[in-house]
């Protein structure tokens, strides 16, 4: 008996119905509107490690390149179509982040980039926090 989500075979989306695994049959979106043989797409960009500051952070720069060089180690990345991506458009990001959010980030970016040592300017809300490098903006696009 399977215990807990799993990831379905044919969306990779997380799925808590043993009966979806052994069926083929998958109530998400993602799955229904993935034809057969399609594989789940993976977006990587090396350029998100980028955005990084000097202090210790559990958001380090290489968080996205470890869970990549993970799936390549494990030999998943061959069930996934790998793609770059591009960075995405306010248009695309207001499809889930508000304009007030994108101008933020933006602002933040450019006021981190001017004064990257300033720890309370990129940790406004104190160690530990969001950070904001002055890559910021383009890492989070990517």
């Amino acid at each position: 008996q399977i215990t807990g989500p799993v990831v379905h075979r044919r969306c990779g989306s997380c799925c808590h119905r043993a009966r979806a695994l052994s069926h083929g049959s998958c109530s998400s979106t993602a799955c229904r509107a993935m034809p057969r043989g399609a594989k789940p797409k993976l977006y990587y960009n090396p350029e998100m490690s980028t955005h990084t500051h000097p202090w210790a952070h559990v958001e380090k720069r290489t968080r996205a390149s470890d869970v990549y060089e993970h799936l390549d180690r494990a030999g998943l990345l061959g069930s996934v179509q790998v793609l770059p991506g591009h960075s995405a458009s306010d248009e695309e990001l207001r499809t889930v982040h508000t304009q007030r959010h994108i101008d933020e980030v933006g602002r933040m970016t450019a006021a981190a980039r001017a004064d990257p040592t300033n720890r309370e300017l990129c940790e406004p809300d104190g160690p530990g926090g969001v950070y904001y490098s002055g890559h910021a903006d383009a890492a989070a696009r990517l």
